[in-house]
């Protein structure tokens, strides 16, 4: 981001010591205290439900994904305690494994919160996390908009309506990932003051590079975003700005940016390797991007998490394809028109032009390619459809940029009100009251609905009393995408065993991502369709044969059938098997021996 406005904070640039005597003052700890406070209290009422049981409950509408990142805040620390990779392991889709840099596997914030996860478990560190990640946004995101808005409320009140938009609160269904904006803001906040010269280039690009590093840990999507975010709001400051003006940021700019890249890559380079070089590497999105760009009704009709939301307004919000957790467009008519009657009105203030431009182009990105509308895809091609066969572009999903158009239009609010309430008029007040309100309202969320998370039979909490440590286990049923229990089994057993299959992204035939890799071997597949209801085959010698050899090349110590499996997923395994199970803790348990050809016989 180029350039800036004169705002209250301003120093001389380099001036670091001015800088932080004027930002810390008794108005500013003041206004971050209540900013905290507010949050706080917003985030507990979305979390009412959690709250009174952190352990055993979690946030409805996609539990795989919750399941997901729970496995991760259990699986980090646990790998670096037992000194192993968390970041290229095998503990699910044994024994080929899975890249985690592929995945998103919440390095850092796995490991800030290990006493949580060692304590209470993690699912409780799950919704702890979404608590207080929640209430940590808006006060991440003040010291930008304080940057935008001259008055410390109109900052505030974007600081807020940035951290509880819609694409971030519709995020808190089981994408964590993108709940955490924290980084981003504090990111953006470093861009602005090293192209305003409001810090030293030295210690502003090494601060800069260790946000990027602790992203890059924490959600390398929201990373990417930032980085084309700062590029588009650069290109935008540049294109409208008179070059004597912007002239002299980029020197400045360039070398701290140059200083982030070095401390961000002396951090990084080996996981970034691991990515793109390393085994399992893969290029391209897993999904079908056409399931996943923004609706054009969706940036104002609410779902079923807002207050104002209507029968009408909900289900066509449960019909988007992408699903309830990835409708994140939604804004509000008042939002949208607010936005833009500022930007337009403010066109002379640079950061109004640049939020913006920024908006309206990260808008169109999330429209993907060919333009959605009223839930058909259209003819209408955009400028997406270029980009998405990009290297590293290919891999985003279109519909996420909605979370750089929530932090457009809310700073864009901000620089409205700050606007009105210069004048000092108390007509004028009022109008920027009523403004702020008009605009609120629509958005005002529903508590976070809640499911109860089924506890795990007993054969995890005691796995060791049944299974060596190290074993490998075929879990059923067999975990995948959306099958997820055995995920959380595995993190009530300590990861004491490694299991085949998983939910994970791995690559598929090409190298291109896929969810589930090159997918389960023959005979896992039957299983897996005889839990969907299809009928079980025939156990034939030759069905019988193949079935051992997949346990040898898993590596096989046992079998365990969870509870709730379909009874003709247990009668087709014990005809695999010849044998009954054993009953042991909840589960069905058979034994296997090794070391012969067709490993997988019986003990």
């Amino acid at each position: 981001m180029l350039g800036s406005s004169a705002s209250p904070a301003a120093t001389a640039p380099g001036t670091i010591t001015g800088w932080w005597r004027t930002q810390i003052n008794s108005s500013a700890v003041r206004l971050y205290l209540t900013v905290a406070a507010v949050s706080l209290a917003v985030s507990g009422y979305l979390n009412w439900h959690v709250l009174g049981g952190l352990g055993g409950r979690m946030v409805a509408g996609n539990p795989d994904d919750v399941r997901l990142f729970a496995w991760y805040l259990q699986h980090g620390p646990w790998s670096v305690a037992h000194g192993r990779n968390p970041l290229h392991f095998a503990t699910m889709n044994a024994p080929a494994g899975v890249n985690g840099m592929w995945n998103t596997s919440l390095l850092l914030p796995a490991m800030l919160l290990a006493p949580v996860t060692a304590l209470a478990g993690p699912l409780a560190a799950y919704n702890l996390m979404l608590l207080l990640g929640l209430a940590a946004g808006p006060v991440c995101a003040l010291p930008l908009f304080r940057r935008f808005a001259a008055n410390d409320w109109a900052a505030a009140l974007g600081a807020l309506l940035f951290g509880f938009s819609p694409a971030v609160l519709t995020a808190g269904m089981g994408h964590i990932n993108l709940v955490l904006t924290e980084l981003m803001s504090l990111m953006l906040v470093l861009i602005y003051d090293l192209a305003a010269g409001r810090r030293s280039v030295l210690t502003g690009g090494a601060a800069l590079g260790l946000a990027a590093a602790a992203q890059l840990f924490t959600s390398e999507e929201i990373l990417f975003q930032t980085g084309l975010a700062a590029v588009v709001a650069g290109a935008v400051v540049i294109v409208t700005q008179s070059w004597a003006v912007t002239r002299p940021a980029l020197p400045r700019v360039a070398r701290g940016l140059g200083i982030a890249l070095c401390v961000f890559l002396a951090i990084c380079a080996g996981p970034l390797w691991l990515q793109f070089w390393g085994p399992l590497h893969q290029h391209g999105s897993p999904f079908t991007l056409s399931f996943y760009e923004a609706d054009l009704r969706g940036f104002y009709v609410p779902s079923h998490m807002f207050w104002l939301s209507t029968r009408g307004s909900t289900a066509f919000a449960a019909h988007y394809g992408g699903g309830p957790a990835e409708y994140l467009a939604y804004l509000g008519i008042p939002l949208l028109l607010v936005a833009l009657a500022v930007g337009v009105a403010r066109i002379t203030d640079r950061n109004a032009r640049m939020l913006l431009g920024t908006g309206l182009i990260f808008a169109v990105f999330s429209l993907g390619d060919p333009l959605l509308v009223n839930g058909r895809l259209t003819n209408v091609h955009l400028p997406w459809g270029l980009l998405e066969h990009w290297p590293v572009f290919g891999s985003a999903l279109p519909d996420r940029f909605a979370l750089v158009v929530g932090l457009a239009a809310a700073g864009l609010l901000a620089i409205g009100l700050d606007w009105l309430l210069a004048t000092g008029r108390t007509a004028v007040l009022v109008l920027g009251a009523v403004l702020a309100a008009v605009c609120v309202v629509p958005l005002l969320p529903r508590p976070y609905s809640t499911t109860a998370a089924p506890a795990a039979p007993a054969f995890f909490s005691d796995t060791r009393r049944w299974i060596p440590a190290g074993s490998t286990i075929l879990v059923l049923p067999y975990p995948d995408g959306t099958q997820t229990l055995p995920l959380a089994w595995q993190t009530a057993a300590d990861m004491s065993f490694q299991m085949p299959g998983g939910y994970f992204i791995g690559p598929g035939p090409g190298g291109e991502a896929y969810v589930g890799g090159p997918g389960p071997l023959p005979v896992a597949v039957t299983l897996i369709h005889i839990e969907q209801g299809t009928a079980a085959p025939p156990v034939t010698p030759a069905v019988r044969a193949e079935f051992r050899q997949e346990l040898a090349y898993w590596g096989a110590d046992a079998i365990v059938i969870g509870p709730g499996a379909r009874p003709a997923l247990v009668t087709f395994v014990q005809a695999l098997m010849q044998r009954p199970p054993i009953r042991a803790g909840g589960v069905l348990l058979w034994h296997l021996t090794k070391g012969q050809p067709g490993a997988g016989a019986i003990k």
